[in-house]
């Protein structure tokens, strides 16, 4: 599996096709969703409880992504967090999504 995405032309560039996505999503906890959206994306919701809690795992996601040089979309909220997955570059979901997505699941564990 790839680690990290040095620089971004090192990134996957090429979208995984849906029987990948499927191998790839029982790797990762199952409350992480496949939004059927253009570019398809993976998403999941955090829930804390308080606000504090979730500003700090969102910057945990972001001590991640930057090991990773590889960055989501965030929506931080009252004791909610929305991690939002996809490869620019490839215009859709990448190894390197799910690699990343695992890495978050260890936080909670």
């Amino acid at each position: 599996m790839k680690t990290d995405c040095n620089e971004h032309s090192s990134c996957p560039s090429t979208a995984l096709k849906a029987v990948e996505l499927e191998e790839y999503k029982v790797k990762i906890n199952k409350n992480w969703q496949l939004m059927d959206t253009e570019p398809q994306q993976l998403v999941r919701d955090f829930e804390f409880d308080t606000y504090l809690a979730g500003f700090d795992f969102a910057n945990q996601v972001a001590q991640i992504a930057e090991e990773l040089n590889h960055h989501p979309n965030m929506i931080l909220g009252f004791k909610k967090v929305r991690v939002e997955y996809y490869t620019h570059n490839a215009g859709g979901l990448t190894e390197m999504d799910f690699d990343s997505a695992a890495r978050i699941d260890l936080l909670l564990d």
